[in-house]
């Protein structure tokens, strides 16, 4: 995030070493003693303005709450271990977190060729063919169809080409 708010790495992870250890400019009680009465956006903007880390505490701080992202991840836990197939452990876990990634890969994928579109590949021959670049609703209809075919109670495996759409 340091990088994308144009701000020196080095800078903001020293910061951050000494916000946790409480050293340097997080030394003093007096601050410790003011951010336990204080609004933790107020706190980082009205006194801690000169840290490096500042901007990143304040725009995390400042996000919207939401439960969306983890409730996915429950809700494709339930797709994946099954009553019949209680037995996958640690592999579950496995298998979330490359999904889960799968999803997050497509998207970002699909931000940078819409940035890019449209985009013509050299064939070789004597004209171009258009590359053709799925957008977020056919992402989105193929996850869904994904969901509702794996709703089944079957004794099967989860295929890997349902993971690796």
């Amino acid at each position: 995030m340091a990088r994308s708010l144009n701000l020196d790495v080095g800078k903001v992870v020293a910061n951050l070493a000494q916000f946790r250890t409480k050293t340097g400019f997080f030394s003093r009680n007096s601050l410790w003693d003011s951010a336990n009465s204080t609004h933790p956006v107020i706190w980082w903007q009205g006194l801690c303005t000169s840290q490096p880390l500042m901007p990143i505490a304040s725009r995390i701080l400042n996000g919207p709450p939401s439960s969306a992202s983890s409730e996915r991840n429950w809700s494709l836990h339930g797709l994946i271990h099954k009553s019949k197939r209680n037995r996958l452990s640690d592999k579950i876990q496995k298998l979330v977190a490359i999904h889960s990634n799968l999803v997050i890969n497509e998207k970002q994928t699909f931000i940078y060729n819409a940035r890019r579109v449209p985009l013509l590949e050299d064939t070789g021959r004597d004209y171009a063919v258009l590359s053709v670049h799925k957008d977020e609703a056919e992402i989105e209809s193929e996850s869904d169809a994904w969901s509702e075919d794996s709703n089944s109670d079957s004794d099967e495996n989860i295929p890997l080409s349902a993971l690796v759409k």
